[in-house]
């Protein structure tokens, strides 16, 4: 299901997805043109308004997408 669709770096990505962990909000976003294209993103919080930061470590990617897969079991064993 794709909740929101944004620009990020001149490309299209349909966000599919927020799951939050530690207190910290992540997006997963696909790229509209290539479902084979996976961008995780923080979503921060500056002057009010909503943004998506890169993650800042390969550790952190890889924690965010285990959860998500977690969570998606039933969609991503197939």
């Amino acid at each position: 299901m794709i909740i929101n669709t944004v620009e990020i770096d001149g490309k299209d990505y349909d966000e599919i997805d927020i799951i939050t962990i530690n207190n910290i909000k992540y997006a997963f976003l696909v790229d509209s043109n290539d479902n084979t294209n996976l961008l995780i993103q923080k979503i921060v919080i500056k002057n009010n308004e909503e943004y998506y930061e890169p993650l800042d470590s390969k550790e952190e990617f890889d924690n965010a997408l285990i959860e998500f897969y977690k969570r998606h079991k039933d969609i991503t064993n197939k």
